[in-house]
């Protein structure tokens, strides 16, 4: 492909996000809902919705009853609500906006899993307790290195891919010996300095699904990650 191809890729690429963002922000003040691995989903103004992305996730990924999970950049709580539906024990959901989290709380009440699920207000793992550990961490973080200002537009975009850096940085921290972490990412994204992030913190990545897209030609990635044994 040459470099105008690629060019004009990510220019069909920015818009795809860009009116994503617009949908993000023309939500009605009651909300709306949404239809997402065969579940109803609320939706409000500035929240990122159940898409595709995160669906390679939720397609493979694995909870065991019982297990304790965290998920990072929660929007609206879908991750969440699903691995409490697979036998999650405890889940606790995070995300930086104020809206998500309402959002949030708002379907796991629909969903019946208000004394299971939990969320909080705050930045990456910022809002955990110190001797808070998990069995599964999810995030379905901000794909693109662009900086922004606005709640939609950093559903989106992660810049200076700071958020990465928090997370890699402080993720053993909150992990399980044993447990594993799953995230997404996309090929118009920063997957390349996600794995390298991942591996620099001492862990193995491993794909786990892939779904492409033929609208605009892209795709999302799922990943699993666990701890590299120590020789």
């Amino acid at each position: 492909m040459s470099n105008q191809e690629k060019d004009t890729k990510l220019s069909e690429i920015r818009k795809l996000q860009y009116k994503m963002i617009n949908s993000f922000n023309q939500v009605p003040k009651e909300g709306k809902e949404v239809e997402w691995f065969g579940k109803k989903f609320l939706v409000h103004k500035e929240v990122f919705w159940p898409s595709n992305d995160s669906l390679t996730m939720v397609e493979k990924f694995k909870i065991k009853k019982g297990e304790t999970v965290l998920d990072v950049c929660t929007g609206s709580g879908n991750i969440a609500i699903i691995s409490a539906y697979l036998g999650a024990k405890k889940v606790i959901g995070v995300d930086i906006s104020p809206n998500a989290i309402k959002c949030a709380i708002e379907n796991a009440k629909n969903h019946g899993f208000s004394k299971i699920i939990e969320f909080r207000l705050g930045n990456a793992l910022e809002p955990l307790k110190p001797d808070e550990k998990f069995d599964v961490i999810t995030i379905n973080p901000p794909f693109t290195n662009v900086c922004v200002e606005s709640f939609a537009e950093k559903t989106i975009f992660n810049g200076d891919l700071k958020l990465y850096q928090d997370f890699f940085s402080k993720v053993n921290d909150y992990l399980n010996p044993s447990g594993r972490i799953y995230i997404t990412q996309a090929s118009f994204g920063a997957f390349k300095e996600m794995k390298h992030l991942a591996k620099k913190s001492g862990f193995s990545v491993k794909k786990i699904n892939e779904k492409v897209m033929t609208d605009i030609p892209r795709a999302y990635y799922a990943f699993e990650l666990h701890r590299k044994l120590s020789k």
